[in-house]
């Protein structure tokens, strides 16, 4: 039994931690997706309910990073979470519409 508490705490800690990752990461992504927008330049346009976007530093794209969608405006609390590619990429899909 005391694994599993400890197993649950461990996850919960580390999914805390994701989740402001996450939030550092993906603002930052968001921003330059809409500077590039701006300029005129075409970017990908990906699916209805899909989120897409790279992560980048200043030392370029970062791979190995998570990326996490959270929202509570379901009866179950709902979480996606997906890890960058090699050249920083990723892709939420299937998601429904939530703030």
């Amino acid at each position: 039994m005391k694994t599993i508490r400890s197993s649950r705490a461990a996850a919960a800690l580390l999914c805390t931690g994701a989740i402001g990752l996450a939030l550092f990461v993906v603002m930052p992504s968001h921003a330059q997706q809409q500077a590039k927008k701006a300029a005129g330049k075409s970017r990908y346009v990906s699916p209805p309910g899909y989120i897409t976007g790279t992560v980048t530093s200043d030392k370029g794209p970062e791979a190995g990073v998570w990326v996490i969608a959270e929202t509570k405006d379901f009866q179950t609390p709902m979480i996606k979470i997906v890890v960058t590619g090699d050249g920083g990429k990723y892709m939420l899909p299937e998601m429904p519409a939530a703030t």
